[in-house]
C-alpha cells in the first residue's frame, strides 16, 4: 500500500509540471550554449524563408515575362501560365510552412520569426 501512495504523490507532482520546452531563445541573454544554438537555427530558418520568397518572386516574374513575350503562341502562353501557377502554389506552401512553424513555436516556446534586432549606427539594438 505504501508504494501505491508514493505513485499517487508522484502523479500529483507531475500533474503540476508545465509541459513546455524552452530552448533559450525567449530569454534575453539566455543561458550558455543553448541560446547560441537556437539563434543559429533561427537564422538558418529565416535565411531559407528569404531564399524561398525570392525564388517564388523570380519564378512569378519569369512566367509573367514569358507571357508578355509569347506573341500569342498558345504553347508559350500555356508554359507561362504554368510557371505563374507554380509560383502561386510555392507561395501558398511557403505561407503554410510559416503557419506550421508559428504553431510549433507556440507549443515549444521557441520563436523563429521575431523580433528582429538590428544594430543602428550608435550600436544600440533596434527592435522591429
Amino acid at each position: 500500500m505504501g508504494k501505491f501512495k508514493n505513485v499517487l504523490k508522484m502523479n500529483k507532482f507531475l500533474a503540476q509540471a508545465k509541459p513546455t520546452i524552452d530552448l533559450g531563445a525567449t530569454q534575453p541573454g539566455g543561458v550558455g550554449r543553448n541560446t547560441e544554438v537556437s539563434a543559429v537555427i533561427q537564422s538558418i530558418i529565416q535565411i531559407i524563408f528569404v531564399i524561398g520568397a525570392l525564388g517564388v518572386l523570380a519564378y512569378f516574374v519569369w512566367g509573367a515575362i514569358d507571357w508578355i513575350f509569347s506573341g500569342g503562341d498558345k504553347e508559350k502562353i500555356a508554359s507561362a501560365r504554368k510557371k505563374i501557377m507554380t509560383a502561386v502554389i510555392g507561395l501558398a506552401l511557403l505561407a503554410l510552412t510559416f503557419l506550421f512553424l508559428e504553431i510549433l513555436s507556440k507549443i515549444f516556446n521557441f520563436h523563429v520569426f521575431g523580433p528582429f534586432n538590428i544594430k543602428s549606427l550608435d550600436q544600440k539594438d533596434t527592435n522591429i
